[in-house]
């Protein structure tokens, strides 16, 4: 009621008042100006009276309250820290203040905001940027990685300073020795075996080896920033690109991928969403070819056992009903150690059949491979293949059914021949 009357005073400078009577209307009188003017300083009074109350109370606790608290313009460090009796002795690195709705809002913004100080290292991202592979760590990753937590920032302090008009206030602060404190613990968890750590476990590192990274720039330590740069390249390898792992016996078997030549047990980086042919081989022992597809950040761990080559170059001769497999055969025989005859006790026969049908100018092809070994006119071992069905239109039906039927026949040659017991077979030469 104060503030309308307040309200309507102030906004005319003369204010009239008028009554119903029994006088005519020429003997009404208005105010005098010594009315007027007590009108006018009652107002005034009023508003200074109303606009005190929106003015904070000047409480004896208030005058308790340190100086820090009391400023329009935060203090400085050297100001603040005296009021903290445990940041007396060490050299601040780091500090950052926040205002919150309690102690513990007060202090989670603080912590976010010194996150971000550690993260915004420019000149370290643009080192990291420069050193990685093809510059996978872009800025945007690197801002958006936040700390917020106590478990990474070892050293970390607090400074309450109380509540004050804004809210809740507490600064955030790592001093000399908790920066070295911090650094020690970061780089720990680098040192651990990364090689078997899961995809998820990799990329917690990566965040803590960033956090690292910040750290030892403002610490100008560089012989951990070396290390961390290190650890960086080998996570990002282990994130991005594909693991192959390959157990052999023989142990001095040699693998082959590519141009390449790699040992057992080796862990294989090979570049992502490729596929990849694996010769495997070792004297006195038949080779193996696999052909494998590798993802991103796959590991794929292969356990094989090669069979030993056939001793005496035990002679086989070869039947087929498809001449294009004959040669096919002999290869895989001869690599297993056999010798090709035209007449021999021991045989081979292979027999491909093809049950196509056509419609609508495509030819659907299933093809099925049967290979059986033969020693004295007896079968002692038989392996049979099957290819999923497939199209062809007649410009491409040699090609592609060529293609097919020689990665099928391969197939079921290398099972049978691994599986074949030699002492079975006659005709060896010692």
């Amino acid at each position: 009621m104060k503030l309308k009357i307040l309200i309507s005073t102030l906004s005319f400078p003369v204010i009239f008042f008028s009554c119903a009577s029994s006088q005519p209307a020429s003997q009404t009188t208005t105010l005098q100006d010594a009315e007027i003017q007590a009108i006018q300083s009652k107002s005034e009074k009023v508003f200074e009276e109303l606009e005190n109350e929106f003015q904070p109370e000047k409480s004896r606790a208030s005058e308790k309250t340190p100086k820090t608290i009391r400023k329009e313009k935060p203090a400085s460090f050297e100001e603040e820290i005296e009021t903290v009796p445990q940041y007396k002795s060490g050299k601040i690195i780091l500090k950052e203040c926040a205002y919150g709705k309690n102690q513990r809002d007060a202090r989670s913004t603080a912590i976010k905001r010194l996150s971000q100080d550690i993260l915004s290292n420019v000149s370290t991202l643009e080192i990291a940027q420069k050193s990685l592979r093809k510059g996978k760590i872009s800025r945007e990753y690197f801002s958006q990685t936040v700390i917020g937590t106590r478990t990474i920032l070892k050293g970390l302090r607090f400074q309450d300073l109380g509540r004050t008009k804004e809210g809740y206030k507490v600064c955030a602060i790592i001093t000399e020795e908790g920066l070295k404190e911090t650094i020690a613990y970061l780089r720990s968890t680098l040192k651990r075996d990364l090689s078997h750590l899961s995809k998820d476990e990799l990329q917690k590192l990566q965040d803590q080896a960033f956090i690292l990274l910040s750290l030892t720039e403002s610490a100008n330590d560089r012989n951990t920033f070396n290390f961390t740069m290190k650890k960086l390249k080998y996570i990002d390898k282990l994130l991005n690109f594909g693991r192959l792992n390959i157990n052999v016996v023989p142990a001095n078997a040699t693998i082959v991928i590519g141009e390449k030549e790699y040992s057992p047990g080796e862990i294989i980086f090979l570049e992502p969403e490729k596929e990849y042919f694996v010769t495997i081989k070792s004297k006195g022992y038949k080779t193996i070819r696999k052909r494998i597809y590798i993802g991103r950040g796959e590991i794929k761990n292969i356990s094989i056992e090669l069979p030993k080559k056939v001793e005496g170059f035990i002679p086989v001769s070869i039947k087929t009903n498809m001449p294009f497999v004959t040669g096919i055969a002999k290869k895989a025989l001869i690599d297993s150690g056999f010798n090709i005859k035209n007449q021999s006790e021991n045989k081979l026969t292979i027999t491909v059949k093809d049950y196509s049908s056509r419609v609508k100018g495509y030819t659907k092809h299933e093809l099925e491979v049967t290979a059986t070994f033969y020693a004295d006119g007896q079968p002692i071992i038989s392996k049979k293949g099957k290819i999923k069905p497939f199209f062809t239109t007649d410009e491409t039906e040699n090609s592609i059914l060529k293609s097919k039927l020689e990665k099928l026949t391969k197939a079921v040659l290398n099972s049978l021949l691994n599986s074949i017991d030699t002492k079975r077979l006659g005709g060896g030469e010692k």
